[in-house]
């Protein structure tokens, strides 16, 4: 059974934290060419942060994020958080979703950081500031404030149940509070099993959390608010968090993965210039291989994608393959637009795609499709997930094309396709068919 409490050691965090952290890192065991990475916001300088010690004495790498400072010896980039900015700012730094510890202390809008960070990133260890003047009972968290920064007072961030709570969501178990009230340490739980490690008291909030010790206002934390501002709880920020997050206009396109082979900086080049003329983000998925079956290497790179929406309970996936090309983007923003707000009962839209099926049409926007291949290009639902992911294994365990297997759907359910058609699979030399490949007219034609 470990005691975290006697693991407190200050060297260059602001408390015991760095005692903590390495004692946790000592415990996961990471092996000699694993990665190991850290990411810090709110870290002011950093001379005084959590992950100093990781990089001057494990000599790990990482990216520190802070308003104010900035200093590209140590890789600390200024930039101003908010809950609408960091998935993009973790894509600008090329952050991979698997990393090992996060941590977060921007005095106000941490929670909702935390919240956007998980949907998508998997970080081993998360370091957050929680708000200690609530007791382990209080479910409070401030309203989210873009451009809100610390006043000094007891308003800010969120009680330590409301972090658990968001925690628990994503499959984290508390294991440590430090002993002044101002870090919460969270761990996957499934590391915690996988590795048999037995920490004392973890996940018990009631025995974990620590009073704070750093001022003589509420609990002994800062002074009260002086205008009594509202908090709100964990079930509330879900729920608006679920209404804000509706996939009714691109706005809310997040979700976006373009699949590349190592092999091809060429077509990922091309993939993120297309991307650019889109605004929108991505991240690279680095393809998987077959050493006989290049199509199969293809499949299992759809069906990992569609795994990670799961994984991370994404409310739609977005996946394009690195051929993707755009040839009016203009156009075809406007459709999708209109598309998003006009439909809410769709399963799957084609984005690009060989239709070789009869269709409906069912407004300017889109037709309902029961044949088409190509993977192209394609949005899904957040309903539908699963579903699919279950059709992409079974092709798998068929030994047959995805976008074959997957027409056993499109006759049944809301299959819609995008019109008119305006994305195709640019004309270039396959590495599955090792020949160069041109598919537009095929693509650019609803009726063959």
């Amino acid at each position: 059974m470990i005691n975290l409490e006697d693991e407190e050691r200050k060297m260059y965090s602001q408390n015991g934290e760095d005692g903590i952290t390495i004692k946790l890192i000592q415990l996961l065991n990471y092996s000699e060419d694993s990665l190991k990475y850290y990411v810090e916001f709110g870290a002011e300088d950093g001379s005084q942060c959590n992950t100093r010690i990781l990089r001057e004495m494990l000599k790990w790498g990482g990216l520190l994020m802070d308003g104010s400072n900035e200093n590209l010896y140590i890789n600390l980039r200024k930039e101003f958080i908010t809950k609408e900015n960091i998935i993009s700012l973790f894509q600008k730094y090329n952050i991979p979703i698997n990393f090992n510890l996060l941590s977060i202390d921007i005095d106000y809008n941490d929670f909702y950081c935390l919240m956007e960070i998980l949907t998508v990133y998997e970080p081993d260890i998360i370091i957050c500031e929680y708000n200690s003047s609530h007791l382990p009972h209080e479910d409070k968290i401030v309203i989210y404030n873009p451009n809100a920064v610390w006043d000094g007072t007891n308003y800010f961030g969120a009680s330590l149940l409301s972090l658990k709570k968001l925690a628990n969501s994503y499959g984290y178990s508390l294991v440590h509070c430090d002993s002044i009230g101002i870090n919460a340490f969270f761990v996957k739980t499934k590391l915690l099993i996988e590795k048999n490690i037995n920490i004392k008291n973890c996940d018990d909030i009631e025995k974990l959390y620590k009073t704070p010790k750093y001022n003589t206002g509420i609990n002994g934390g800062h002074k009260q608010d002086y205008w009594n501002r509202k908090y709100i709880s964990y079930d509330e920020v879900i729920q608006n968090n679920k209404q804000n997050k509706i996939l009714n206009k691109i706005v809310n396109l997040k979700n976006i993965l373009y699949i590349n082979l190592a092999t091809r900086p060429d077509r990922k080049t091309h993939i993120e210039s297309e991307l650019k003329k889109l605004n929108f983000i991505g991240t690279r998925f680095d393809a998987l291989t077959h050493p006989v079956y290049a199509a199969r290497g293809c499949a299992l790179s759809h069906t990992a994608c569609l795994q990670m929406a799961l994984d991370n309970k994404w409310n739609h996936i977005l996946v394009l393959e690195d051929d993707a090309e755009f040839l009016n983007p203009e156009l075809f923003l406007t459709q999708l637009n209109k598309f998003l707000q006009r439909h809410s009962t769709w399963d799957v839209l084609i984005l690009a795609g060989n239709n070789v099926g009869p269709y409906e049409i069912i407004d300017e926007t889109c037709v309902k499709i029961s044949k088409c291949l190509t993977t192209t290009a394609y949005l899904v639902n957040e309903q539908y997930i699963p579903k699919l992911l279950n059709n992409f294994q079974e092709s798998l365990d068929k030994f047959t094309h995805i976008d074959r297997w997957w027409n056993n759907l499109q006759v049944k359910d809301n299959w819609m396709m995008l019109t008119p058609l305006t994305v195709i699979q640019k004309t270039s030399y396959s590495d599955i068919e090792n020949k160069v490949i041109d598919y537009t007219d095929f693509m650019l034609k609803l009726a063959k």
